[in-house]
């Protein structure tokens, strides 16, 4: 639990694992929606894939990340119902 929020403490890993409750993206996509550059992103990413948190799938030359488990998008919807208001 503690390591699950670790992770969602970070504001750019947040921001992404937002961004992937829409669907699956590419790295390239994610720095596009995050403003972040490739590098953190990329960073990130790789934290959240070790973590569990994230998915990632190869497609051709691209790689796609997504949510591994629909437990982290209700979680994460919920977090973003707390903090919007």
């Amino acid at each position: 639990m503690e390591h699950l929020l670790g992770i969602l403490a970070n504001p750019l890993r947040f921001h992404i694992l937002c961004a992937l409750t829409y669907g699956a993206f590419t790295v390239g996509e994610l720095v596009e929606l995050c403003g972040a550059n490739l590098s953190n992103v990329s960073q990130q990413l790789k934290l959240m894939w070790l973590g569990g948190m994230v998915s990632k799938e190869k497609r051709g030359k691209t790689v796609h990340y997504a949510l591994a488990d629909q437990r982290i998008e209700k979680l994460i919807s919920v977090l973003e119902t707390l903090f919007r208001q």
